[in-house]
């Protein structure tokens, strides 16, 4: 997922979104995949002789037919219905 377009959150500088489309072995139609990278911390490593700290990441990977553009399907998951009080 390293090649992918990612688009990081204005609400979450340390979250980026991507979206493309993929089909596996055996699927009869191509589908969007919602692809989601949060930086968990950072390393330092050495190249060339010269030392650079570096983001480490941790992907999530989504399949969805929802209509939302992909940086939101995150914030749309977190967001509770409000309850309805009756009587």
């Amino acid at each position: 997922m390293k090649v992918q377009s990612w688009r990081t959150l204005a609400c979450n500088t340390n979250m980026a979104v991507s979206r493309f489309n993929y089909k596996a072995k055996g699927w009869s139609t191509t589908r969007t995949l919602h692809a989601v990278r949060v930086i968990v911390g950072y390393v330092e490593v050495e190249n060339f002789g010269k030392t650079e700290r570096v983001a480490e990441y941790k992907y999530f990977c989504y399949c969805s037919n929802l209509p939302y553009p992909s940086g939101d399907i995150h914030m749309k998951s977190m967001v509770k219905e409000p309850r309805v009080r009756t009587g």
